[in-house]
C-alpha cells in the first residue's frame, strides 16, 4: 500500500540524448502482452445519451476569496448508475492574465491520495510561471471524497489521532490486537459516517469525474499537471479516455503494474535511499550532532523509536511524541532536501528527551495542527482510496510474511510500511478485485512523465516503468533529491514542462537536468 498514513502519511540541463536506463522510447514501445489497468471507454461518455445530462452541465463561477472563482460541479457517485445519487465536486481556478491567447484550462492535482486542489491553486502564483499562467486557467479540484467535495469522514480528532499514533510496529501478540482493535474502529466509524459513497472513492471513479471536469471547462481535451498520486489519476484518465489526451505532465509517477506488495516494497527502499542521503549529509558535515556516519546515525534512530515504543516523550504543550509520529516527522523530512536539517535538530532534541520539533515535523505531513486537530479529511480520503485501489496484505499474517523483504528494502522504514494495510480489512473492497497492470494509452498525444532520481515516496523507477508503459510517453529526469521535480527550483526542469504546456512539444526522452 502506498504509504499510508498509519505508516507514512498519508509527494544545468542534460541533452536531449536518450537515457540507457528508461527503456525504449514511444515509438519503439512494444504491444502489451498482460492485461492493462484500465481499457478505453467505448463507446465514449461524452457523446453517449446516458450520460448527457451529467456533461452538458454549465458551470456558474462565483468570485471567490479575491483573485479566485469557484464552482461546484456534480457526478453520480456510482458511476455505473449515473441516474442515482450523486456528488459535488469543489473547483476553483485562476483566470488566465491574458485572455485572448488563452490555450484553456490546466487541471492539476496535489497527490495524496486526499490532498486538495483547492489548496494547489491558491499557490499557483508560485508555482507557475508568469507565461504559463497568462495563457492557461489554472483549476484546482478537490477528488471525490476529498476536502470539500462530500469528504468521506471515519473518527472524531481524537480518535483518529489514537490511530494514527498507536504502535505500527508491533512485536506482541497484545500489541497486534491493539492495532487490529483501532483499525476495525476506524473502519466501522467510515462506514457509518460516509455511507454508500466510502466505495466509491477509487481511483477508477476519479477518473470518469476528470473527463467531466474537461468537458465543463469548455475544452476537447484535457491539459493536466498531477503530482505523486494525481500521476496515477492522471494515467488512468489517459488509458480509459486516450483520445481526449492533451497536454499531460505526470510528475513523481506511480507505476500502475505493480501490485500492493510490490510498491510497498520498492517505496520502503525509496525512503531508505533518501535516508542514507540526509545521513550521509549530516556525517560529511564538519560536526554531526546525531552520529559520525550513516551507520551511526542509522544504529540511533532505530534505538530512538525502540525508545518511543516503550516511553513516548511528553511535548512542551503535553501532547507526546509517539514512534509513530517520529517515523512520520522522519519521514516527512524525507520528501523536502531542504528540512534535513530541521530534522537534525529534531533528532538531537529527541535524543535529549525533548519531542516538540519532531513532533511539528509529523504534524505537517499528517495536515495536524498543534492541539491535535485537522485541517483536513486527508487521512481518511488516503486510506479510503488506497484500500480499493490496492487490495492486498491487510491481515496479520500477510503482515509478518512481507516483514522480512521490507526490512531488507529499508531497515529504517520497513517494519513501520509492513503493517500499514491493516485498516484495509475493515473497509469495503470492490467486486471484482482491480487487478494491476501496465497502462499503454494507446492513440494518446505525447505524454510527459517527470521523475526525480532519489525521490523517496514515488522512486524514480516507477517514473521510468510507467514512461515505458505509455505509447506516447517521454521521460524527462531530474537529478536530484526530494519528492517531484517541477516548481522546486530546477529552472532545466521548469522550462522543459513550461515548453510542453506552452507549445505541446515535449522535451526529448530521456533529457536529465
Amino acid at each position: 500500500m502506498i504509504a499510508a498514513a498509519a505508516a507514512l502519511v498519508l509527494a544545468g540541463c542534460g541533452g536531449g540524448g536518450k537515457d540507457a536506463a528508461a527503456g525504449p522510447g514511444p515509438s519503439s514501445n512494444a504491444a502489451p502482452s498482460v492485461p492493462q489497468a484500465v481499457n478505453p471507454i467505448v463507446p465514449d461518455p461524452a457523446a453517449d445519451p446516458t450520460f448527457a445530462t451529467v456533461y452538458a452541465q454549465r458551470v456558474s463561477w462565483s468570485n471567490c476569496e479575491t483573485t479566485f472563482e469557484c464552482a461546484k460541479v456534480t457526478v453520480p457517485i456510482d458511476w455505473a448508475a449515473p441516474t442515482g445519487p450523486s456528488l459535488q465536486l469543489a473547483l476553483m481556478r485562476l483566470p488566465a492574465t491574458d485572455p485572448a491567447h488563452r490555450i484553456g484550462s490546466l487541471l492539476i492535482n496535489p497527490g495524496g491520495p486526499g490532498a486538495s486542489g483547492l489548496d494547489l491553486v491558491r499557490s499557483a502564483a508560485d508555482i507557475f510561471d508568469a507565461k504559463v499562467r497568462a495563457r492557461y486557467d489554472i483549476v484546482g479540484f478537490d477528488p471525490r471524497g476529498v476536502g470539500s467535495s462530500d469528504p468521506v469522514h471515519c473518527l472524531s480528532a481524537a480518535k483518529l489521532n489514537t490511530f494514527l499514533t498507536i504502535n505500527n510496529a508491533p512485536d506482541t501478540p497484545a500489541a497486534v490486537a491493539a492495532l487490529q482493535a483501532i483499525d476495525a474502529q476506524f473502519g466501522a466509524g467510515c462506514t457509518a459516517r460516509s455511507g454508500p459513497l466510502l466505495q466509491h472513492v477509487g481511483t477508477r471513479e476519479a477518473a470518469r469525474d476528470l473527463d467531466v471536469l474537461r468537458a465543463v471547462v469548455g475544452d476537447d481535451k484535457l491539459n493536466y499537471l498531477g503530482f505523486s498520486y494525481g500521476t496515477y489519476l492522471g494515467s488512468f484518465y489517459a488509458g480509459m479516455f486516450p483520445q481526449r489526451v492533451g497536454r499531460l505532465v505526470l510528475d513523481g509517477a506511480l507505476d500502475p503494474s505493480l501490485d500492493s506488495v510490490a510498491l510497498t516494497e520498492v517505496q520502503a527502499a525509496g525512503f531508505q535511499d533518501a535516508f542514507n542521503r540526509f545521513a550521509d549529509h549530516c556525517a560529511a558535515s564538519t560536526q554531526c550532532p546525531i552520529g559520525g556516519s550513516r551507520e551511526e546515525i542509522t544504529q540511533r534512530v532505530i534505538a530512538l523509536f525502540d525508545k518511543l515504543n516503550a516511553a513516548p516523550l511528553r511535548t512542551a504543550k503535553g501532547r507526546l511524541l509517539t514512534e509513530a509520529d517520529a517515523v512520520t516527522g522522519l519521514a516527512y523530512a524525507m520528501y523536502l532536501p531542504e528540512l534535513w536539517d530541521s530534522e537534525v535538530s529534531a533528532l538531537t532534541d529527541a535524543y535529549a528527551g525533548r519531542g516538540d520539533i519532531l513532533l511539528g515535523l509529523a504534524d505537517q505531513l499528517l495536515a495536524r495542527n498543534t492541539d491535535g486537530s485537522f485541517k483536513d479529511n486527508s487521512n481518511e480520503a488516503n486510506y479510503a482510496v488506497n484500500c480499493l485501489d490496492h487490495p492486498g496484505d491487510d491481515t496479520p499474517d500477510e503482515a509478518r510474511a512481507s516483514i522480512p523483504a521490507l526490512k531488507q528494502a529499508s531497515v529504517v522504514f520497513g517494519v513501520h510500511f509492513g503493517w500499514s494495510s491493516l485498516p484495509c480489512a475493515s473497509l469495503p473492497a470492490l467486486t471484482p478485485a482491480p487487478v494491476p497492470g501496465p497502462i499503454s494509452a494507446v492513440g494518446a498525444a505525447p505524454i510527459l512523465v517527470v521523475g526525480t532520481t532519489h525521490d523517496p515516496a514515488t522512486p524514480y523507477a516507477w517514473a521510468r516503468a510507467l514512461a515505458n508503459q505509455l505509447k506516447s510517453g517521454v521521460l524527462l529526469t531530474r537529478d536530484g533529491d526530494g519528492h517531484t521535480a517541477y516548481g522546486r527550483g530546477n529552472t532545466c526542469v521548469d522550462s522543459a514542462v513550461d515548453n510542453f504546456l506552452l507549445t505541446g512539444h515535449p522535451p526529448g526522452n530521456g533529457t536529465r537536468c
